[in-house]
């Protein structure tokens, strides 16, 4: 893929986040909020059945004693 703006052409390195964009090449893509609510709301759904399956095992493990491994 030939361009002239170098910036857009996704090298080997795979996507590089841009700290400083001076020149103001790189262009945000569109963000379709609807969808995008849309699909969080769905996430959270998930996630907030999950956590009411899963939590009984979770405060039993608690209770026992098993806090988990220190992080280091």
């Amino acid at each position: 893929m030939i361009t002239n703006n170098l910036y857009a052409v996704m090298l080997r390195q795979g996507q590089v986040p841009i700290a400083f964009d001076k020149a103001n090449l790189i262009v945000p893509p569109h963000l379709d909020t609807n969808k995008h609510l849309s699909q969080m709301q769905a996430r959270f759904n998930e996630i907030k059945i999950r956590f009411d399956l899963l939590q009984p095992l979770v405060k039993k493990e608690i209770y026992r004693g098993h806090l988990g491994i220190e992080i280091k």
